[in-house]
């Protein structure tokens, strides 16, 4: 007889957080209005926001969250510390999209979606184990969560939070540019 064990699992958070929309809306209207050149991979991104005082309530909030996140993976650390916070959005012409990435030099990163819907682009989210990766099987069982799936995507709406350790390969599918997709990133350092 077998003991089977499930050895290193990925954490990722996901919850819906209405109550940020409304107030958050004109700082994001206001930020994104005056930005007029897409970025890379055809999205408009915002400067840091750490430091703006109209984010510092959903920051503080944030941050509660990420602390929370990176307590329940059994980590130990004194102090959680912002490295970037910032406002995204993809092109209304389409094309908007992340290829998989990571954050070096963080330990926690995290979505908030303020527009989306399922017209729009998707968060996803990759196995972190290059090993499984190169010797991946078919799956036996489609659109089940199994531990041999080689991605993951999260159907969001607004107000949809996601946190995730910094590791966590993670991208967005490209965008038909249909509906609006804007959400806020942030990441964090544990010390």
């Amino acid at each position: 007889m077998f003991k089977s064990y499930n050895f290193f699992p990925t954490n990722v958070w996901e919850g819906i957080f209405p109550e940020y929309l409304q107030p958050l809306e004109k700082p994001c209207e206001d930020i994104m209005s005056n930005i007029t050149e897409t970025g890379v991979n055809k999205s408009y991104q915002s400067e840091e926001l750490q430091n703006n005082d109209k984010f510092s309530f959903f920051k503080k909030d944030i941050a509660k969250y990420s602390t929370d996140f990176l307590i329940s993976t059994g980590s130990k650390f004194n102090n959680l510390k912002f490295t970037s916070l910032w406002l995204q959005e993809f092109s209304s012409k389409g094309g908007g999209h992340h290829t998989p990435h990571v954050h070096s030099n963080t330990h926690v990163s995290g979505f908030y979606f303020l527009k989306c819907n399922k017209e729009t682009s998707k968060p996803v989210f990759y196995d972190p184990r290059p090993g499984a990766e190169m010797n991946k099987l078919p799956q036996e069982i489609e659109n089940i969560n199994l531990s041999s799936i080689p991605d993951i995507t999260f159907h969001t709406i607004p107000g949809s939070m996601i946190i995730f350790p910094s590791f966590l390969f993670h991208g967005h599918l490209p965008d038909l540019g249909i509906s609006p997709y804007r959400f806020i990133h942030w990441h964090m350092k544990a010390e």
